[in-house]
């Protein structure tokens, strides 16, 4: 897919703008393209302003949730396909489980992050 216009400067200008419609319209035409070429990551947040990372090798792994200066923390993630089947989420801070649901293709789970801060999950079989 070929733009005319940068993504990264067209993102930030709806800050700078403050139009959330167009925001919200720039990431469904982003994640419908990607859908498209049937491009799907290991982890995906239901919110654009939490981040979520996966590092993990064959037996467990940690899922790194970071709200950088998002306003809303909450967000639903999206965890799938990694080389095991997860039966364990962990929050490494506090030691509490984590309840997440088994989906068609790997887990979904609630979580909030508030602003500025960092959650840091581990997973395991």
């Amino acid at each position: 897919y070929l733009f005319g216009f940068c993504l990264q400067d067209s993102y930030f200008r709806t800050y700078r703008d403050a139009d959330v419609p167009a925001r919200s319209q720039l990431g469904s035409l982003i994640s419908d393209l990607f859908s498209d070429a049937k491009v799907r990551a290991h982890i995906h947040s239901s919110n654009p302003e939490i981040e979520a990372s996966v590092r993990a090798n064959s037996t467990e792994g940690y899922v790194f949730i970071i709200n950088h200066e998002g306003t809303q923390p909450q967000a639903t993630i999206h965890l799938a396909e990694l080389s095991f089947r997860i039966k364990h989420m962990v929050d490494v801070d506090t030691g509490e489980p984590v309840p997440f649901r088994a989906i068609r293709d790997g887990i979904e789970f609630p979580i909030t992050a508030a602003f500025d801060s960092t959650r840091l999950l581990r997973v395991s079989h």
